[in-house]
């Protein structure tokens, strides 16, 4: 019989012509678990911390059991899907064990060194995300053991150039503390390769590779309204940005205030999508800022300009006559208030826009 849900109908019938029907539902599975070791150590490493993450595949609930041989025990069946140890030197193999609710049962083993003495250096560059850095990302070496480490840099070409360093061949660099491609004359956007090791007590590790892509673009970013002279109290604002790289990872709003379109203290209004709408408070200039970031900090700002002003200039709730008279009584001043079209001064043209809301 295979795997699976199957249907059994049964029928009895007895001498007096009595019968009865029905039908029970087996699950039969014959088929041992999948088990995927999701994060397990180097074969060879130098670290006393090791961690195995696992999952598992089947048509029923899987509960498991595992064992660092020479090193710990079996745990009892249950549903963790994750350990971490602390050891010494030396050969292990970690067995985990899946069962499923039929009982058929499923191991995977995996088998490593622990050796303190290996060299090992690793690469670290922030920020980076998937396979793009920025020419100001922190390129970090560390090592465990070594006395000294080198690295080169290929970018079209090899840094130094061949015989022009020290180290292996007198390729290399050599490392002495965190630094960003932006430190080269040379650096630009485009794909790069980092080769690095380092040497301890006359011991060279093996030379060890890294390749990303470097993203020295900002995000398009362009702000566009219809109002940039209103008397609505608010305002409609249409944002387009992009990055076709490092992706767009964010774009901030800022507003400042200013009777005079001196703009020096701005406002954080947080974080933005692609159409927003911003209300006003006060007669006057508001500077619009937007920020659009990508995921590596390559950043680029645009900005507008709007005059927001009333029409009812004595608040009366009427565009009339009394308007018309106190903006006559400012006529060919910088009044911010009865300057209208905010050009800095009061005249012919802020009489017309008045006479265009006439109630």
């Amino acid at each position: 019989t295979e795997d699976g849900i199957h249907i059994v109908e049964y029928y009895s019938i007895d001498n007096a012509g009595n019968n009865a029907s029905g039908n029970i539902t087996i699950k039969i599975d014959k088929t041992m678990p999948e088990i995927i070791m999701e994060k397990v150590p180097q074969h060879i490493t130098n670290s006393a911390n090791i961690t195995f993450e696992w999952g598992g595949n089947d048509m029923s609930e899987i509960y498991y059991s595992y064992c660092l041989i020479n090193y710990s025990s079996w745990s009892n069946w249950n549903h963790t899907t994750n350990i971490s140890f602390h050891v010494g030197e030396g050969n292990y193999t970690f067995v985990v064990k899946a069962k499923d609710m039929a009982g058929n049962i499923a191991s995977l083993s995996y088998k490593f060194t622990v050796n303190f003495s290996i060299i090992s250096t690793e690469i670290h560059i922030n920020p980076m995300y998937m396979v793009w850095a920025s020419l100001n990302s922190t390129i970090n070496l560390t090592t465990n053991i070594g006395n000294i480490t080198y690295y080169r840099i290929w970018h079209y070409g090899w840094h130094p150039a061949p015989g022009g360093g020290d180290g292996i061949g007198g390729n290399f660099y050599i490392y002495g503390s965190n630094f960003s491609l932006s430190s080269f004359e040379w650096a630009e956007e485009g794909k790069y390769y980092i080769e690095f090791y380092s040497v301890a007590d006359g011991n060279t590790e093996n030379v060890k590779n890294v390749t990303f892509m470097v993203d020295a673009s900002p995000p398009y970013i362009i702000i566009k309204t219809n109002d940039t002279l209103t008397s609505h109290e608010s305002v409609k604002i249409n944002i387009t940005s992009y990055d076709n790289e490092s992706e767009l990872k964010i774009i901030e709003m800022y507003y400042s205030f200013s009777t005079n379109k001196t703009f020096n203290s701005w406002v954080f209004c947080g974080d933005v999508s692609k159409n927003i709408t911003f209300n006003f408070t006060s007669i006057g200039f508001y500077s619009l800022l937007f920020k659009a970031m990508d995921f590596v900090g390559n950043s680029r700002v645009d900005n507008v300009t709007i005059k927001f002003y009333t029409p009812d200039l004595n608040n009366d709730g009427r565009v009339n006559v009394l308007d018309l008279v106190a903006m006559i009584k400012k006529w060919y001043t910088n009044n911010y208030y009865y300057d209208l079209n905010g050009d800095g001064i009061v005249n012919a043209k802020d009489l017309l826009l008045l006479l265009l809301h006439w109630t």
